[in-house]
C-alpha cells in the first residue's frame, strides 16, 4: 500500500532519463512545474454558539515558505446536510489570509463545516483541501441518543512497502473505530499451523508495530482483541518471493540510520541508489553496494527544515523497489513563544496585558485570541501539524499535535505515524501513465480581475474597444478602456475590491452587435459542489451550566454583533501601482498649499456600527475643526482619500456656498467625470460584479467609563482576537490588552504566525 508514494514518479521520469534528462533534473523540474500549496486556519476559539461569529487567519504554505501563489483564498460553509450556506473570498497578502462567518442563529445538529483552498489546490487531490468540522453547542433537552457500537479494524502497513520470504521487516499497524478514531488493541501473530511468532499491542494512539520474518508458503493471521473485549482475527499481507526491504530508525540527534536487506535470490540487486525528497525537491542521493545482502547509510538531516521526508530505493536500472516517508524533527521552522503577564486581573471586565518577544530580526505576522478557558478546548491539530504533518499525509489524523508534544517519545511515535500513514499529495498513478497533472486552474497570481465577452457578433478588429465605468458602494468611480480580442474576449487583471461593483459598460461599435450578447463577470471561483459534513462525536455537547445561567432565559444566541466594520477596508477599485512620479503633486497637497485659511475634514465620519453602549468608545477630534468640505465628481471625500490622487487628473475646482445647515463646498471634477457621463449616456449594458467579502474588526471593548460599562451584561466568550499582529527588525516585543467579561475566572491565549521565511510560531497558555 505505502508503495504508491513517489514510485510511479519515479517510474515516469526515469523513462524521461532515457531520452536524455537526468532523473535529478527531472525531480527538479517537476517540483518547479507543479509546488505544493498547504493550508491551516487558526480560528478564535474551538467550539461556539448558534449566532456567533467565527474569525479565522489562514496560512499558506508552499514548500518551506509563505505561498507566492495564490492571491485569493476561498471559504466554503455547509450545514450538516450539505447545504451551502456562505462561500466568502479574502485577498491573500505574504501567505495569510483573513476572513470571518456569523452563524446562523438556527442551526442545528451541532456541527457546521468549513472547506478552504485556494484555485491552485483544485489542479491536485482534493483530499488535501483544508476541511474542519465545527462545533456548535446545542441546548440537549433529553438525554443524547446512545452510540453507536465500536466497530474496530486492524490495517497492516509493511516497512518499505512490501513483506519480503526469509528477511525480517517491520509490520507495523493502525487500528480505528468507524469515526477514524484511535483503539487500543492487542494480540498474537500466528501461523496456520497455530504457532505463535509474537504478541503485539498498540504503543500510542491506535499505533504500533511489530518485528516479522516470514517463510515461503507460510500463512500468517493476526488473532487481536480490542478495548470492548471483542475478538477479531486480520491476515497479514503476503510477502513477496524476492524483493528488498528498507527499515529506517526513528530521527535521531538529526540524523537517520536507514539499512537495506534483499532476499538471498535477488542477485541483481547489487548497487543501489537512495534518493530523498523534502516539498518534492531532491535533498538527498546516496549510492549503496550491497555486501552479504545487505546495506546501509545514515542522512544528517540536521540543516533540513521539519517535514515529510520521502526516502525511495532505486536499482541499477533506476527502478523503484522501496520506499519510506519519516518526519524530520529539527524544529529549524518551529518556534514557541513564551509569553509574559505584564498585567493579570481576573476581576470583571478587569484590565490584562501579555507581551512576547521575537529573537529573531525576520518580519513576521501574528493571529491572537483570548478565550474563555471553561469552555473547554480542541488541541487535536494546530499551525505546525497542518503544515508540517497533515498537509503531506492522506488520510484522517486523530490527535496530530500529540504527536509534537512530548519531546521525549516524540521522533518514536512520528515515527509510528509515518510507517502508516505513507500516503502523499498527488496522484502519482496518473504520473506513471506519462501524464502530468492537468492544470485546469492557473495559479491565480493577481487579485482580481474584471472579464467579460461579446459573443455572436459581427467580425471584431483592433478598432473594438468597450469602455467601463467602474461605481463601488461608497459610490467612489473609476473608468477602464480595454481592447477587445478577436476572440470576444476582454479583461482587467489587478483590481482590488470589497463586496461588489457596479459596471456601467460602453461598446465603441454597437452596430456589430445587433444580435449578439456581452457578459461581465469576475474572475473569482464560485463554490465548490457542496458535501455532507462528516458529523463528530461532539454533535451534543452540552453547553456548559455557567453560560445557560447567564444568558436571558437560557437563550443560547448571541443577539449583539460585537464587530464593526473594518477601518482598513476600502473600496479600492485598482492597486497603487506607483503611477504618481518623484516631483507630482497630490490634490491634498495642492489644496493644503493653496487655501490656507480653509481647514479640510482629514477623515470622513464613519458610524458605529456596534450596536452596543458598553462599546463606547473615546473618539479623538481634529486639532482645527473642518469649515468647508470636500466633493470628487460628486462624491464626498477627505484629505486622506486625496493624498494619492494626482492633480493631473483634476479638470477643474469649484467653490459651491453652504447651502441650509451645510459647510461650503470645495467640488472637484476629475477628467474622468467626461468619461464617465460618456459612458452613463451612452452606455450598451450593466453588470454587478462580486468582489472579495467585506471584512468586519473584532471589536474589544475598552472599560473606562464605570457608568457606560454598567448598562448592559457582558458574556463574551472571545475577549480578544487580533490578526494584524506584526514584528520587525525596530519592533521585536509585541503586547496587546483585553479585558475580562463579567464571568470568566481563567483565559486561554493562542498564539500562531509566521514570518517571511516560512518559519511557524505557537504559543498557547492558560491564565488562572
Amino acid at each position: 500500500m505505502n508503495r504508491l508514494i513517489l514510485l510511479c514518479l519515479f517510474a515516469c521520469l526515469c523513462g524521461r532519463t532515457a531520452s536524455g534528462q537526468s532523473l535529478d533534473s527531472s525531480i527538479s523540474d517537476y517540483s518547479n512545474r507543479f509546488p505544493d500549496e498547504k493550508i491551516h486556519v487558526h480560528f478564535d476559539k474551538d467550539n461556539y454558539l448558534p449566532g456567533e461569529t467565527v474569525w479565522m487567519r489562514g496560512y499558506l504554505l508552499s514548500g518551506s515558505h509563505p505561498s507566492g501563489l495564490s492571491k485569493n483564498l476561498y471559504f466554503d460553509w455547509t450545514d450538516a446536510d450539505g447545504r451551502l450556506l456562505l462561500h466568502s473570498v479574502a485577498p491573500v497578502n505574504d501567505g495569510m489570509a483573513s476572513s470571518y462567518y456569523r452563524i446562523p442563529a438556527w442551526v442545528k445538529n451541532g456541527v457546521l463545516h468549513v472547506k478552504v483552498y485556494t484555485q491552485w489546490m483544485l489542479n491536485f487531490d482534493q483530499n488535501f483541501l483544508f476541511d474542519r468540522d465545527i462545533p456548535i453547542l446545542m441546548p440537549v433537552s433529553s438525554l443524547p441518543p446512545a452510540p453507536d457500537k465500536q466497530q474496530t479494524r486492524l490495517d497492516f502497513f509493511p516497512e518499505g512497502g512490501d513483506l519480503l520470504n526469509g528477511v525480517s521487516s517491520v509490520l507495523a499497524f493502525e487500528a480505528s473505530d468507524q469515526h477514524g478514531k484511535p483503539v487500543e488493541i492487542r494480540g498474537v501473530l500466528k501461523t496456520a499451523s497455530g504457532t505463535i511468532l509474537d504478541s503485539f499491542h498498540t504503543i500510542y494512539n491506535g499505533l504500533g508495530s511489530v518485528s516479522i520474518k516470514p517463510k515461503k508458503a507460510e500463512r500468517i493471521t493476526a488473532f487481536w482483541t480490542d478495548e470492548s473485549g471483542q475478538t477479531f482475527s486480520t491476515a497479514v499481507p503476503e510477502p513477496k518471493v524476492n524483493g528488498l526491504v528498507l527499515h529506517v530508525d526513528p530521527y535521531h540527534q538529526g540524523q537517520f540510520h536507514y539499512r537495506m536487506e534483499r532476499s538471498a535470490d535477488a542477485s541483481n540487486l547489487t548497487k543501489i541508489t537512495v534518493m530523498g525528497t523534502l516539498h518534492h525537491k531532491l535533498v538527498y542521493k546516496n549510492s549503496v553496494f550491497l555486501t552479504n545482502n545487505a546495506g546501509e547509510g545514515i542522512i544528517d538531516a540536521s540543516g533540513l527544515p521539519s517535514g515529510v521526508l520521502q526516502l525511495t530505493v532505486l536499482d541499477g536500472n533506476m527502478n523503484p523497489i522501496a520506499e519510506r516517508v519519516v518526519f524530520v524533527n529539527n524544529g529549524n521552522n518551529m518556534s514557541r513563544i513564551q509569553l509574559n503577564k505584564e498585567v493579570v486581573n481576573l476581576e470583571k471586565r478587569g484590565r490584562n496585558e501579555i507581551s512576547f518577544v521575537l529573537p529573531d530580526t525576520l518580519t513576521a505576522a501574528f493571529s491572537v485570541s483570548v478565550t474563555d478557558a471553561g469552555l473547554g478546548h480542541d488541541s487535536s491539530s494546530n499551525i505546525f501539524t497542518d503544515l508540517l504533518i497533515s498537509g503531506d499525509i492522506r488520510g484522517t489524523l486523530p490527535d496530530a499535535a500529540s504527536f509534537l508534544k512530548n519531546q521525549a517519545t516524540a521522533d518514536e511515535n512520528l515515527n509510528l505515524l509515518l510507517l502508516t500513514h505513507g500516503w502523499r499529495r498527488f496522484n502519482w498513478e496518473a504520473v506513471v501513465s506519462g501524464k502530468m497533472p492537468e492544470l485546469k486552474y492557473p495559479a491565480d497570481q493577481e487579485f482580481l480581475s474584471i472579464r467579460g465577452e461579446v459573443r455572436n457578433s459581427m467580425d471584431l478588429d483592433a478598432q473594438d474597444s468597450m469602455a467601463l465605468l467602474l461605481v463601488s458602494r461608497d459610490k467612489k468611480k473609476q473608468v477602464i478602456k480595454l481592447p477587445v480580442q478577436a476572440n470576444g474576449q476582454f479583461a482587467q487583471n489587478g483590481l482590488f475590491f470589497y463586496d461588489s461593483v457596479q459596471v456601467v459598460y460602453r461598446f465603441n461599435h454597437t452596430s456589430k452587435i445587433r444580435n449578439g450578447q456581452i457578459s461581465v463577470y469576475s474572475s473569482l471561483l464560485p463554490a465548490l459542489t457542496p458535501a455532507h459534513a462528516d458529523v463528530p462525536g461532539f454533535a451534543w455537547v452540552r453547553v456548559p451550566d455557567v453560560i445557560l445561567e447567564k444568558e436571558m432565559n437560557g437563550n443560547l444566541i448571541e443577539g449583539n454583533d460585537y464587530s464593526t466594520a473594518s477601518t482598513a477596508m476600502s473600496y479600492t477599485l485598482s492597486p497603487n501601482t506607483g503611477r504618481l512620479g518623484k516631483n507630482s503633486e497630490s490634490i491634498a497637497h495642492y489644496l493644503n498649499e493653496n487655501f490656507v485659511s480653509l481647514h479640510f475634514p482629514a477623515t470622513l465620519k464613519k458610524a458605529d456600527d456596534s450596536g452596543d453602549a458598553r462599546f463606547a468608545s473615546q473618539k479623538s477630534t481634529n486639532a482645527a475643526r473642518a469649515n468647508v468640505s470636500i466633493t470628487i465628481d460628486g462624491s464626498p471625500v477627505a484629505m486622506d482619500d486625496l493624498k494619492s490622487v494626482n492633480m493631473k487628473e483634476v479638470l477643474f475646482i469649484k467653490f459651491l456656498p453652504k447651502s441650509g445647515k451645510g459647510l461650503p463646498t470645495l467640488a472637484i471634477t476629475s477628467r474622468q467625470a467626461i468619461e464617465q457621463n460618456n459612458i452613463m449616456e451612452n452606455k450598451t449594458g450593466f453588470a454587478i460584479v462580486t468582489g472579495y467579502t467585506p471584512m468586519r474588526e473584532f471589536y474589544s471593548p475598552r472599560y473606562v467609563d464605570k457608568i457606560t460599562d454598567s448598562k448592559a451584561s457582558d458574556f463574551r466568550s472571545t475577549l480578544y482576537w487580533n490578526d494584524g499582529l506584526r514584528a520587525d527588525k525596530e519592533h521585536r516585543k509585541i503586547s496587546f490588552t483585553f479585558y475580562n467579561n463579567d464571568i470568566s475566572t481563567k483565559f486561554r491565549i493562542v498564539i500562531e504566525g509566521m514570518d517571511k521565511e516560512g518559519r511557524l510560531y505557537r504559543g498557547v497558555e492558560i491564565i488562572k
